[in-house]
């Protein structure tokens, strides 16, 4: 019996800069043999996201930034998700990583 059909879905939330975040969604959205549901996405920095139909509740600025934290758990509990898939990145690394 498979997790999704268990109702064990962990309902996830991504972090990280757009090309990051686009290849995990995909990863996530193209197969059926896990238990995560991809539920929103926050992109750090100003590039878009190639993602459609993901939920954007926030998003992080190029550079460490003290709304950091707040705006990721702000996207964990708007979404109900009970997991943060981060994709590190130059512009998610060392103390920026270790916060979140």
């Amino acid at each position: 019996r498979t997790a999704r059909r268990a109702g064990r879905v962990r309902r996830v939330l991504l972090v990280g800069e757009a090309s990051g975040v686009d290849r995990a969604a995909e990863l996530l959205t193209s197969r059926t043999d896990h238990d995560f549901s991809l539920v929103a996405a926050i992109p750090v920095g100003a590039a878009r996201l190639e993602l459609e139909g993901v939920q954007v509740p926030g998003r992080l600025a190029s550079c460490p930034a003290d709304d950091d934290v707040p705006t990721v758990l702000g996207g964990v509990y708007a979404h109900g998700a009970d997991l943060v898939l981060v994709a590190p990145g130059p512009q998610l690394t060392g103390d920026r990583l270790r916060r979140l």
